[in-house]
């Protein structure tokens, strides 16, 4: 080999040695790293790979996971985005959802995952992120109608929920059971008293409830006389009263 080829030879291989190597490429170790490639709106793919990546590297806490998904979600789930991107985008969350620890919680990430592509998975964010993960805060998204009559779905936005006690619909007249809605900004106990028409208490119950919505039943009244009665609801020193009928 002549000296010129042989140097021409150890430049080659000091160049080769300098090239990038596909499998030193740096490896998705963070939720802004993953958001870059998921979902993957230039190469098409990249967001089931990168999950994956992240999932080793980061080992998330399920409230991170969450946040991604309604992130990839909001992103994906729009008619700009062509279905293979999305498609790609709902296989990440799958593998993210595999990163979650509560199976309950796992179970709502794969239900957006399945009807992402379908315009549907709204439906879904506000069950997983505003009940489960963010103390009563809820996760929505609007459905709207364009001009031309096409659907376009706006950011995910964030709606502030505070729970106050209150309560709502109480069915009247009532005859044997009474039915009521319960709302109550922490769990603590409730206790309901019913009042006839001469200040006397004809029953009551002291019973633990919890934070939301309670839809609570109070059986065995069917052998209360007819007529009119106030019903009270005491909570953390608060009380709320009602007027209720009883019929026979």
């Amino acid at each position: 080999m002549s000296k010129s080829s042989y140097v021409a030879a150890s430049l080659v291989s000091i160049g080769l040695a300098f090239l990038p190597n596909a499998s030193s490429a740096a490896v998705i170790q963070t939720s802004q790293e993953l958001l870059s490639v998921c979902p993957a709106l230039s190469s098409g793919t990249g967001c089931a790979e990168g999950a994956t990546e992240y999932l080793d590297a980061a080992q998330p806490s399920n409230a991170q996971i969450i946040s991604l998904v309604t992130s990839i979600a909001s992103t994906a789930d729009t008619p700009q985005v062509p279905k293979p991107i999305c498609l790609d985008a709902a296989q990440g969350i799958r593998i993210l959802a595999g990163g979650v620890s509560n199976a309950g919680q796992r179970q709502q990430i794969l239900a957006i995952a399945n009807d992402l592509c379908k315009g549907s998975a709204t439906a879904a964010i506000p069950a997983l992120v505003g009940s489960t993960f963010n103390n009563g805060n809820g996760y929505y998204r609007l459905k709207m109608l364009t001009a031309e009559g096409l659907y376009k779905y706006s950011k995910i936005v964030l709606v502030s929920r505070n729970y106050y006690f209150e309560i709502g619909t109480i069915p009247n007249p009532f005859s044997s059971t009474i039915s009521a809605d319960i709302i109550l900004p922490q769990d603590g106990f409730v206790k309901m008293i019913l009042i006839d028409s001469y200040g006397k208490i004809v029953f009551s119950e002291n019973r633990k409830l919890f934070k939301g919505l309670n839809k609570s039943s109070y059986r065995g009244l069917e052998s209360l006389s007819s007529g009119a009665y106030y019903i009270l609801f005491e909570y953390n020193g608060s009380q709320i009263q009602k007027k209720i009928t009883k019929i026979n």
